[in-house]
């Protein structure tokens, strides 16, 4: 079953220079966070600030998200976890 993100937010995280976003397995939430080294994988030219990585984030938000459920699927086996973090090997 694939994820669905039906809740555009997105926050920075100044702390861990992340992005966290969310998405929903049936009624569970799934929270994933993508660092700014893998959205500077995406696109070098993005800016290091936090408006510069939510711009980034915004931009490719469907490749993301496709990334998102990927990582996720192959989660199968052990215990459900609810919480992924997206680096920049992950592209």
């Amino acid at each position: 079953m694939d994820l669905i993100f039906p809740n555009p937010s997105r926050s920075y995280d100044a702390s861990r220079a992340e992005i966290r976003f969310w998405a929903y397995d049936r009624t569970m939430e799934v929270v994933f966070s993508i660092n700014s080294a893998a959205l500077l994988r995406i696109d070098s030219k993005s800016g290091t600030d936090e408006a510069g990585l939510l711009e980034t984030f915004d931009i490719n938000r469907d490749r993301i998200h496709r990334l998102a459920n990927k990582v996720y699927s192959h989660r199968h086996f052990g215990p459900r976890v609810y919480s992924f973090t997206l680096t920049a090997s992950d592209f």
